[in-house]
């Protein structure tokens, strides 16, 4: 007496599922656990990797995971997951894969720590869990990453350094007297330059860059590939960038500047201690000349 007659539902080539008067259902895999938890990768193609390769459709970054770690394509009316010769296998609902349908609900484990689940979603299932993912990493006002996601990310962007003996720098940001900015000219217009130089800073980073507010005036930049010296550069461009942007209020123009101090990872001396890297740059602080 508690069941519902079934609805009919169909599917499409792609694989996506739509129930009589209900939105279409499209096949996608959340990050249930792991660096990247609450994102969802909508499966838009018949054939998608997942990896930690820049190439890979679904690129992951954690530790554990191989460049092209598995691969999920539709075949005969299913998805199916094949693991891609990962160094550390493919384990789905616990029990290791090779080659595997998968069903609604189905949870992939790649790697030590990150946790897949593959569903269907509407348009606005997706949205709304987008939306939670964003608000729990990112900070409303600027954009940038909050200080709990830039923790967990620094982690694994360390120990990506570290097994491909990569360089790796963090670039400590604080704008400086953001206090007299309220003070004179409003909170309004200090939170507008909190933004506005947020902006400045993102608008000249790299897509694998790592972007961070760490507290209230301080940002924390980790950018992989670069030396100490390429680093410093990096520190100029983002003064520059902001001594260059004017605010207005009421008529009446104000610059800021900000402090920089930047460390390399090599310096740590730790085999990679990122909580000492990021606290070399913020000694490191200098306010601009």
């Amino acid at each position: 007496m508690w069941e519902e007659d079934p609805e009919p539902s169909t599917t499409s080539h792609t694989g996506a599922k739509a129930s009589k008067g209900r939105a279409l259902k499209r096949p996608a895999l959340m990050v249930m656990a792991g660096s990247s938890a609450g994102r969802i990768f909508p499966i838009q193609a018949e054939k998608v990797t997942v990896g930690r390769s820049k190439q890979a459709g679904f690129s992951l970054d954690d530790e554990g995971i191989s460049r092209m770690h598995c691969g999920i394509s539709f075949s005969e009316g299913s998805y199916v997951l094949s693991d891609l010769g990962s160094t550390n296998g493919t384990l789905v609902n616990g029990d290791p894969a090779d080659r595997v349908p998968l069903r609604p609900g189905d949870r992939i484990q790649i790697g030590p720590v990150t946790v897949l689940q593959f569903d269907y979603y509407d348009e606005a299932e997706g949205g709304l869990v987008q939306k939670i993912y964003e608000a729990a990493t990112r900070d409303l006002l600027t954009g940038a990453l909050n200080r709990r996601a830039f923790d967990e990310r620094l982690t694994a962007e360390v120990a990506y350094a570290v097994r491909h003996k990569a360089k790796l720098v963090a670039v400590a940001v604080e704008i400086d007297a953001l206090d007299s900015v309220a003070q004179q000219y409003g909170h309004s217009s200090s939170d507008r330059v909190l933004s506005e130089v947020a902006a400045s800073i993102a608008s000249t980073l790299r897509g694998e860059d790592l972007f961070a507010r760490v507290s209230g005036c301080k940002f924390v930049v980790l950018a992989r590939g670069l030396s100490l010296r390429r680093g410093s550069k990096l520190t100029e461009r983002i003064r520059k960038l902001v001594a260059d942007r004017a605010f207005d209020k009421n008529g009446v123009s104000f610059q800021v500047s900000v402090s920089c101090g930047v460390a390399e990872l090599a310096e740590t001396g730790r085999n990679g201690a990122g909580a000492h890297l990021v606290a070399l740059a913020n000694e490191r602080l200098k306010p601009a000349a």
